[in-house]
């Protein structure tokens, strides 16, 4: 059971500085007054905000108000105005979702719990493309250096969205969606540096006849590395060159077809854990390494409208990604193709189904201490869908479908779905849910070998070999959710969006130990000691998550978002697993708040803040527990803050502070990272459209 977790310290400190900047801003808004200024995210009512369309949650565009689901979009002007210069920053913006950084390269991100390097039951995807690795489980945010200037809005399912995407989206889905060419045509320059390191970005669109517009961009990132506890410089700088292009042809009749590419190259420090074979050769070592990766991904999409309502569409998109560094290497190709049909309203059904399938062969690369059997692979994933939305008079709407999935690892899943929502006649909604979503084994699971130590103690004849032992007979992870919210205006100028979940899982991974042997293969002769992963636990978390906005005055917009999560595991009978009850309790931070706030200060100048205060992490004594130095992982606080200037159309500046409220802090430790510390840092940036 998860223990009662203490408040960080400084909360009150921090309180007294969130009042401050809050009633600072407050006399800033109301010296400035009302008028004048570009006001491009404020000028957009909260009213209007309720029918901004998603179309992750049903895959067809429909308004958050229409949404039976925890959906929140982070949009174009958002992101502009947020400060950050990564793409995973960004998510720290949405209640529920855990943001915590690793070192200058790697990021622990999941939602509702169960976070890591590798979050496995999170599915990521850029414009309906995943990105989730076959090999690990989990996502490279490395690779995801995309320019933010491209990204139109960055839609955010929290809770399962297994029964129209699939496996892995166990507790939520994120789609990054880009820009439509049509709204880049002209051509963008931006560049900025900072602490942090330094980035730039080139972009160029324009018309292609008299129905299609394009774009081409490319883009140089170089990260700082970070600090360790004792404040030198940690060993994990990065940079990453990027370019890509996007068509859009839209014919007569409502046609619409997309194709977009991008090739990614680039490099970061880390290290690596390097055991010795014959034990006593060495003892096992941490040392420097150099992970180069690249890849690219072609994807197209067409959309096609039938008479009387209704649509059908086919995307099919390659992808290959590769990496190399000291104890692996591996290249995944990845090909898949998507069939999407919506038929038109008939009474009040709206249906819609859907197939797929999709090829992934890798070829890995061993070393003695991380190796994969087989070294090639090929596996293949059908998958079908089906949904109906069912119209139950004026304001109820009830929609039913599951997706039906057949994958060489489990064989057979199902994962269905049951959405009830009411639209209620102040233009709110009041929704709940009850789904079911899988996570099925990676390569990993199902094929490694992980020898961690080696030893040759003088009291025995033979040497000592630990390892861990992936299983191919592994089940599939499950959980079942129920879900309940409500969203809304309770007045003019304040928008509230509420969620509560309870979230029963079955079947989790635990790494449970098999009886010592002695074995001649790797030689020599030596005494094995295995662990092997097992689905030997099960648990429940369950939380509230809320996020509200309001328009102060015409000129400033607060937000505030809270999330509280429990969690509990419980291993089966006969598992003596020692980490894996603390680590599924304790990866998430039971509570977090965001304040933030954006303020027109006038017709060229902005200043906006985001104030944070996120929980400590329990899971940090599992690292301890395991013989592991570990950095205290009490609760910190964020302050960000953002000065931006327009002195003339299409030229901006704007300059931004970082974790100010310290030197630095860590967010996240694990058995499998080596954490750096995150400092505070200045980043000036310029932006010019022409």
């Amino acid at each position: 059971m998860r223990r009662n977790v203490r408040p960080h310290g400084g909360a009150r400190r921090v309180a007294a500085i969130g009042s401050a900047t809050v009633v600072a801003a407050a006399l800033s808004a109301a010296a400035w007054g009302s008028t004048g200024g570009d006001r491009r995210l404020l000028r957009l009512g909260l009213e209007e905000l309720m029918e901004v369309r998603v179309t992750s949650l049903a895959k067809k565009p429909q308004s958050l108000r229409e949404s039976a689901a925890a959906v929140q979009v982070i949009d174009a002007e958002e992101i502009r105005r947020s400060g950050f210069t990564e793409l995973p920053e960004l998510l720290r913006l949405v209640p529920g979702v855990q943001v915590a950084r690793i070192n200058a390269n790697q990021w622990a991100i999941s939602a509702r719990g169960f976070n890591g390097r590798f979050a496995n039951k999170l599915l990521v995807l850029v414009d309906g493309r995943s990105v989730y690795s076959p090999i690990y489980s989990g996502v490279y945010w490395d690779t995801l250096d995309l320019p933010l200037e491209e990204i139109e809005r960055i839609e955010v399912i929290r809770g399962p969205g297994g029964a129209l995407w699939g496996a892995n989206a166990v507790n939520g889905v994120i789609n990054i969606i880009t820009r439509h060419t049509r709204d880049t045509v002209g051509t963008l320059v931006s560049a900025g540096a900072g602490g942090a390191g330094a980035d730039g970005t080139v972009r160029h669109g324009g018309r292609l006849g008299e129905h299609a517009h394009y774009r081409v961009y490319g883009r140089r990132s170089d990260r700082d590395p970070m600090v360790n506890a004792d404040g030198s410089a940690a060993d994990d700088g990065w940079a990453v060159n990027r370019g890509g292009f996007r068509v859009d042809l839209e014919p007569s009749g409502g046609e619409r077809v997309m194709v977009q590419g991008g090739l990614y190259d680039g490099d970061k420090s880390q290290f690596s854990v390097v055991t010795p074979w014959p034990a006593g050769a060495g003892q096992t070592k941490v040392v420097d390494d150099l992970d180069r990766f690249d890849g690219g991904h072609l994807l197209a999409r067409w959309r096609r409208p039938l008479a009387g309502g209704g649509e059908w569409s086919l995307q099919g998109y390659l992808d290959r990604e590769r990496r190399d560094y000291l104890n692996h290497a591996h290249r995944v190709d990845t090909a898949d193709l998507d069939f999407q049909y919506r038929l038109p309203r008939r009474g009040d059904h709206e249906i819609t189904w859907g197939a797929g399938y999709r090829r992934v062969e890798d070829r890995l690369r061993d070393s003695f201490t991380v190796s994969f059997d087989p070294e090639r692979r090929t596996t293949e994933l059908w998958s079908g869908f089906l949904q109906d939305e069912v119209a139950l008079g004026e304001r109820w709407r009830l929609t039913v479908g599951t997706k039906l999935e057949e994958n060489d690892f489990t064989g057979f899943e199902w994962q269905p779905s049951v959405r009830l929502l009411h639209l209620n006649e102040g233009g709110g909604s009041l929704w709940g849910a009850i789904s079911r979503a899988v996570h099925t084994p990676s390569r990993a699971d199902s094929d490694l070998r992980l020898n961690v130590a080696s030893a040759a103690p003088p009291f025995l004849s033979q040497p000592v070999l630990v390892s861990i032992l992936a299983n191919d007979q592994l089940a599939a992870e499950t959980v079942t959710a129920c879900e309940l919210g409500w969203r809304g205006e309770p007045s003019p100028g304040l928008a509230i969006d509420v969620a509560g979940f309870y979230q029963r899982y079955q079947r989790l991974v635990t790494v449970e130990p098999l009886p010592a042997a002695l074995v001649a293969d790797p030689a020599p002769y030596h005494l094995q000691l295995s662990n092997r992963f097992t689905n030997g636990m099960r648990g429940e978390s369950y939380g509230l998550e809320l996020s509200t906005r309001w328009q102060a005055t015409p000129r400033w917009r607060l937000s505030a978002g809270y999330a509280w999560l429990r969690e509990n595991m419980h291993l089966d009978p006969g598992s003596v697993d020692t980490v894996a009850e603390m680590a599924g309790e304790g990866s998430a931070p039971e509570q977090q708040l965001t304040l933030r706030s954006h303020l027109d200060l006038a017709d060229r100048w902005e200043f906006d803040a985001l104030l944070a205060l996120v929980d400590r992490l329990d899971a940090v004594t599992a690292v301890s527990a395991a013989g592991r130095d570990a950095a205290s992982m009490d609760g910190y606080a964020r302050l960000d803050l953002r000065l931006g200037w327009r002195p003339r159309k299409g030229l901006e500046l704007s300059l931004g502070g970082q974790n100010l409220l310290d030197d630095r802090h860590p967010e996240f430790s694990s058995l499998d990272v080596l954490p750096s510390e995150v400092p505070r840092s200045i980043f000036g940036k310029v932006t010019w459209r022409f």
